[in-house]
């Protein structure tokens, strides 16, 4: 016999692999890959959490309070990011900037975000394909950071 609370951790993992494989390999400007992603499962959840909640009090962000109690349920995270490289087009300009040489260093290429975007979409096709709820939230995303800075996550 198979219950399905001893079966999620398995369930959500498959469907975490399949979210990262959409992801990987959603359309990229110039084939240039930049992607990062990883899972976090058990204790490691509690500890984004926890950064979560000490983030949004710090803050005042009631919000990100909200998405910790919200974590603290779940049984899967999967982080999905990218590098921001120039990707030196010819007339592209969506920065700003007439080139990629004018951009200043510290001013996003308007293609990371546009291809995070559809890699983020592509992954969370594939989790509604597996019936996993999903959400996108800027405060996990904000803890990851903060605790990959001080070596606690990644």
């Amino acid at each position: 016999m198979i219950r399905e609370k001893e079966s999620l951790p398995d369930m959500l993992r498959s469907a975490a692999l399949v979210m990262m494989s959409r992801a990987r390999t959603a359309p990229k400007v110039k084939g240039l890959d930049l992607l990062e992603m990883f899972l976090l499962e058990g204790e490691e959840i509690k500890r984004v959490a926890d950064e979560i909640i000490r983030l949004g009090t710090l803050a005042d962000l009631p919000y990100y309070i909200r998405d910790a109690q919200a974590l603290e349920k779940t049984n899967a995270i999967l982080f999905i990011g990218s590098k921001d490289r120039v990707r030196n087009l010819d007339q592209c300009e969506l920065c700003g900037y007439k080139t990629c040489q004018q951009k200043p260093k510290n001013a996003p290429c308007a293609y990371t975000a546009l291809e995070l975007g559809v890699a983020l979409g592509s992954a969370l096709a594939a989790a509604m394909d597996y019936g996993v709820d999903s959400r996108l939230m800027l405060s996990a995303a904000k803890a990851a950071q903060s605790l990959g800075d001080r070596k606690s996550v990644v």
